[in-house]
């Protein structure tokens, strides 16, 4: 079963919140249990997922800083140059890319480290709902967008902390790393303007009736305004259109939608307790953002899930400060559901590329590993 390994990893983590729990004390030590499990499962692991080959693939071609810096090289790669620097930077210590993983890794859990523990979100629980919501898959397969989700998770603590020179800072050094962060930078306006119960309602509920209505609307347009639009405008209208000829009531059903939906609803309703805390009210913002961005552009599938996807780490936060909003009893039952869920997500693990591997038991080469995921393509 290819899923095994990571229901596991998540199993491992669901036991050890109730051990820790048990004793009513948060220990020192579930910092450490948490970030070795971590780091030895995502440091070492194979060649899994498909986007490994293609940043193995630039690693062992990528020049070392200095000779990037002295040639042209930028000007001939698509890459962008915060990754290519650093992966130059790394260039000086390593040509191997085993040992490039293990730094990448190691960086990238301090980074989450850092942002959790402003959140005060470092709990194996917490680490459940990070593995299960996107985060494993960052982690493993998206090398540049993890940077940028991690740079810009880290920047949320100077809205509070009103450090505009240091949020844009980090923002930008996240754009280096994958473009698509660009859209960081228009968020710290609306994270520091006041946002009310009704707003965040009517905000959500506009957003999912964007989602129905779109099909028509833009019919409508194409229509009526389609013969005198721009060509770029009509191109785009029309891959709409036929991404939307396999569109359904259906897909608006989906278990995916339905928890997006009901976690909207469980924030609103605990609206009031998350405005008693400031981090409470920056994790309700980002999930709105999240929420938005999602049914918004829930017509065009692709760019749905890349746009929501640089701020799926709100689940990281918000379901956290959800559960600790609750009475004990109702703890329990919100952590059941959860971790049910999780592993609904986990077990969907199910292709080829996916079989799980780490150097330390023994994995295939770059090759085998090709080879094996040709053959059961």
């Amino acid at each position: 079963m290819i899923a095994l390994p990571y229901i596991t990893l998540v199993l491992v983590f669901f036991l050890r919140h109730y051990a820790s729990n048990s004793a009513l004390v948060y220990q020192k030590s579930e910092k450490l249990f948490i970030y070795f499990i971590l780091w030895i499962f995502f440091a070492f692991r194979g060649y899994i997922f498909t986007d490994c080959f293609n940043y193995a693939f630039f690693f062992d071609h990528v020049p070392n800083i200095w000779e990037i810096i002295n040639s042209d090289y930028l000007k001939y790669t698509w890459w962008e140059p915060g990754y290519v620097y650093y992966c130059g930077f790394l260039k000086l210590f390593t040509n191997d890319f085993l040992t490039f993983q293990i730094i990448d890794a190691t960086i990238d859990l301090f980074l989450l480290h850092k942002a959790l523990e402003y959140f005060d979100s470092e709990r194996a629980l917490n680490i459940v709902i990070f593995l299960a919501m996107s985060g494993m898959i960052a982690f493993i397969d998206l090398f540049r967008n993890i940077k940028a989700i991690l740079l810009f998770f880290n920047a949320l603590r100077y809205i509070n902390e009103k450090k505009v020179i240091k949020y844009y800072f980090l923002c930008l050094i996240a754009i280096s790393f994958h473009k698509s962060a660009v859209i960081y930078l228009i968020c710290y306006p609306f994270f520091c303007i006041n946002m009310s119960r009704k707003s965040f309602l009517y905000t959500g509920i506009l957003s999912v009736l964007v989602a129905f209505i779109s099909r028509p609307l833009f019919f409508i347009v194409n229509t009526l305004f389609g013969s005198i639009l721009p060509p770029i405008i009509q191109k785009a209208i029309t891959s709409y259109m036929l991404e939307q000829n396999n569109f359904s009531a259906a897909r608006m059903l989906t278990f995916g939608v339905l928890e997006k939906i009901i976690t909207f609803s469980l924030v609103y309703i605990n609206f009031e307790k998350f405005t008693k805390e400031k981090i409470g009210i920056i994790a309700m913002k980002l999930f709105l953002i999240y929420f938005s961005l999602y049914f918004l552009f829930f017509g065009f599938n692709e760019v749905s899930n890349r746009v929501s996807l640089i701020f799926v780490f709100c689940y990281w936060i918000i379901i956290p400060l959800l559960i600790r909003k609750q009475t004990k009893k109702n703890q329990l039952i919100y952590s059941i559901c959860i971790l049910s869920y999780c592993l609904l997500k986990i077990s969907l693990y199910h292709q080829p590329v996916q079989r799980y591997e780490n150097w330390l038991f023994g994995a295939s080469s770059y090759k085998e590993r090709q080879a094996y995921n040709e053959t059961f393509k």
